[in-house]
């Protein structure tokens, strides 16, 4: 219910940024974010930003040992985390090695916590950016540890740039009068392009919601007038179904982006009946930070493809065994360069 200008998010990014400093959080440090999608979780990380540290964006989700990994790996010296997530931190902050400082957003009875709104209170609204280069880590976001234990991306300030403008000046193309929402959060890559790197990018609102239950997320549509939704397949699908017991105005919906897993004919056919606008999928993965390819918008959909690679991305698919390239139709392994492209935190090998 909240509506905040650039000029609101500016003004609290330079409080809390002069907050940190005084806190003694300083270029290069790396600290834990766990905050579902409110205002606040957008301010905290680019606070970070801009005074030079490094944001890590955890799911509130996660349980302790999950915190606990994340706190050791990256050798973490802050915490902020919404304060009505702080069961799982309490549980893992007896073996925390390196968390020397941590904050509470919302009223809490855990001691030991810095009050968020007291900080942004006390705190100065002129900040001068840290004097940061393209190529510094901006971003640790982990992966899924699908094909082991979790590794930390290591996303620079340029690439929070290079995903807008790469997909959304080729591929997307983000209007003025867009709205932008979505299903994934903003410690998900997905979530970093659709509600920090698009909007602010281009100058267009982003609806931050923490509740995201179908049907919540239709009345937001009809109510903000979104444009621009992102979401994973099984969200659309859901959409599709909850939208057909309700009555909601969604006519101003025209880009529908889906990526994270795959996308059936007959589920974007649905989508498109029930929501009035064809799903594009796209592909990307944390180690690209975003989308490497996707259907560019007015291009006809090919059932069964994730479009084309944005411009400034190479793919190639290659014999797992030999590393050569395959003919075209052959499968093989999927790889990609591009002006995105992650190292992982401490594990060069």
């Amino acid at each position: 219910e909240r509506r905040i200008t650039y000029q609101d998010l500016a003004t609290d990014v330079n409080r809390l940024g002069n907050a940190l400093v005084g806190l003694g959080i300083r270029p290069g440090d790396r600290v834990l974010l766990r905050i579902p999608d409110r205002p606040e979780h957008a301010v905290c990380i680019l606070a970070l930003l801009k005074i030079g540290a490094i944001a890590v964006p955890t799911f509130t989700l996660l349980r302790s040992a999950d915190i606990l990994y994340r706190e050791a790996d990256t050798e973490a010296v802050a915490l902020i985390a919404d304060a009505r997530f702080l069961d799982e931190v309490e549980k893992a902050r007896p073996s925390f090695r390196f968390v020397r400082r941590r904050i509470a957003i919302g009223e809490t009875n855990q001691a030991g916590y810095h009050d968020y709104d007291a900080l942004l209170a006390a705190a100065g609204c002129s900040l001068a950016p840290a004097l940061t280069r393209r190529d510094d880590v901006a971003l640790l976001l982990y992966t899924s540890g699908s094909t082991g234990e979790p590794k930390g991306c290591c996303e620079s300030h340029s690439d929070l740039l290079a995903i807008a403008d790469g997909f959304c000046n080729y591929q997307m193309p983000v209007l003025p009068g867009d709205v932008i929402a979505g299903q994934p959060p903003l410690a998900f890559s997905m979530g970093v392009g659709f509600f920090l790197s698009y909007p602010l990018r281009f100058g267009v609102p982003a609806v931050l919601m923490e509740e995201k239950k179908p049907e919540a997320m239709l009345r937001a549509i009809e109510r903000y007038r979104v444009t621009i939704l992102g979401a994973v397949p099984t969200y659309y699908n859901m959409l599709a179904l909850a939208a057909e017991g309700v009555s909601v105005d969604l006519s101003t919906l025209r880009e529908l982006r889906s990526a994270g897993e795959a996308l059936s004919p007959a589920m974007a056919a649905r989508v498109f009946k029930r929501l009035g606008a064809p799903v594009r999928d796209s592909m990307g993965s944390t180690e690209s930070l975003h989308i490497m390819s996707s259907t560019r918008y007015g291009e006809a959909i090919r059932e069964g493809s994730c479009g084309r690679p944005i411009p400034g991305f190479q793919i190639v698919v290659r014999d797992p065994d030999t590393f050569e390239e395959m003919s075209r139709g052959q499968p093989g392994l999927l790889t990609f360069r591009g002006p995105t492209g992650t190292k992982y935190w401490r594990k060069p090998e």
